[in-house]
């Protein structure tokens, strides 16, 4: 058996080795199939595999990134703090005790009322984000989730809430607040095994960070069927073994698995191994099994932008009312690139959005790689070309090849 994809539609379908060779030495004659099978021939113009030759697919590609990167669904990062209750050995930022101004806090109010009836967004999501948010869950998150709330409903938008976390924090006695400010779903890492996650996670109160971590997320499922959790599995050559399965098993109840999606990310200091992704396929099909929405399909979802902070309606506000493009870099605590003003617009650095926005994938490389649709190139921080010897491929920094990325996604949908 052999599978089509189509990188810029994601249509795929399959087809047995004999037709699969055949359609092969005809594609390149497509008269000759559309007088044999004229349906096919259809489908394969409506799904893109056959292409006129007056269309120039890159700037179709061109087209899609510019429409997506000037979407008026606003996505909003806010962190509370830098601090965090963990020291977790991998991590970028410098935790640091901090935490957002009521001053700040106003300002915040004054952006989202701002961008709402000046700029027309159409949809308000904002992401909780440190540090760890919810060590400020009443005196921050709280109260700019209710006037965000009250304010979109107002304009007659949707909003939504939803957090990166490590978990700790979100007890079963703000489950009902939880649903009242609109949170739907919330990404929480976990370290491995219990022993390992334990290690990484020093809880200061003396119980383990695993089991109240994963006890706080059952609660939520429990609480409301709304909500779902992004379970993201730091993975190193130490922890990365499906001994966890059975650990989360014995915590997260068979109903809530379903609303549970795996996300295998590897530490960013652990070097490059392409022999991993037979072994993270493997433990993925064991959560799969076990009725968790254990998927890889979000590998290939990048919306024709590099990243999803490569747009116009993306901003990240830092506790001090600095405003950065990226949270993975040193922008939070060196020299950031945007300020909040008092009536809540941003004073960005003179020529900076328009060096952020520049089209990453706009150099010969990527250009002629038949992967562009699904990696868009390079990252928006990363400034370089392919004229400078450092450029850099995203194929080169991932432990799974695109091939077994999309081979993994679209078999799921034929078992």
């Amino acid at each position: 058996m052999s599978y089509w994809f189509n990188g810029i539609t994601h249509y795929h379908f399959r087809l047995d080795k004999f037709l699969s060779k055949k359609m092969l030495n005809i594609i390149d004659n497509p008269e000759y199939l559309k007088d044999t099978s004229p349906a096919f021939y259809q489908k394969l113009i409506e799904k893109g595999f056959l292409v006129d030759d007056t269309i120039n697919e890159v700037n179709l590609i061109r087209e899609k990134t510019n429409i997506v990167r000037e979407s008026k669904y606003y996505f909003l990062v806010i962190l509370p703090t830098m601090n965090c209750n963990f020291e977790c050995w991998y991590c970028i930022q410098e935790h640091i005790e901090t935490k957002m101004s009521d001053l700040t806090i106003q300002k915040v109010k004054n952006h989202i009322e701002k961008i709402i009836f000046e700029d027309k967004i159409e949809y308000l999501h904002i992401e909780w984000f440190g540090g760890e948010p919810f060590l400020y869950f009443q005196d921050i998150i709280k109260p700019i989730s209710s006037f965000a709330k009250s304010i979109c409903e107002k304009a007659g938008i949707p909003f939504k809430n939803t957090a990166t976390t490590n978990g700790y924090f979100i007890k079963p006695e703000i489950n009902s607040d939880l649903i009242n400010l609109n949170f739907k779903s919330f990404q929480i890492s976990l370290d491995g095994t219990r022993e390992l996650h334990n290690k990484v996670k020093v809880s200061k109160y003396g119980d383990s960070a695993f089991d109240v971590t994963l006890k706080n997320i059952n609660s939520f499922l429990s609480y409301s069927e709304e909500l779902s959790v992004v379970l993201r599995i730091n993975y190193t050559d130490e922890n990365l073994n499906d001994e966890i399965l059975t650990q989360v098993n014995n915590i997260i109840c068979k109903k809530n698995r379903n609303r549970v999606l795996l996300l295998y990310r590897r530490v960013w200091q652990e070097k490059t191994d392409k022999t991993r992704a037979k072994k993270i396929y493997s433990i993925i099909d064991k959560f799969s099994s076990n009725g968790y929405c254990a998927t890889i399909k979000m590998d290939l979802d990048n919306g024709f932008l590099p990243c999803y902070a490569d747009k116009k309606y993306y901003n990240a506000i830092n506790f001090d009312g600095s405003v950065v493009k990226c949270t993975a870099n040193d922008d939070l605590k060196i020299d950031p690139p945007g300020k909040l003003l008092d009536d809540g617009s941003i004073l960005w650095k003179d020529g900076f959005l328009e060096k952020y926005y520049k089209n990453r994938f706009e150099n010969n490389k990527c250009i002629r790689c038949k992967y562009l649709p699904i990696c868009m190139g390079s990252c928006p921080r990363d400034y370089r070309s392919e004229t400078d010897d450092k450029f850099f491929c995203k194929l080169q920094g991932n432990d799974r090849s695109f091939e077994d990325i999309i081979f993994n996604t679209i078999l799921k949908d034929y078992q």
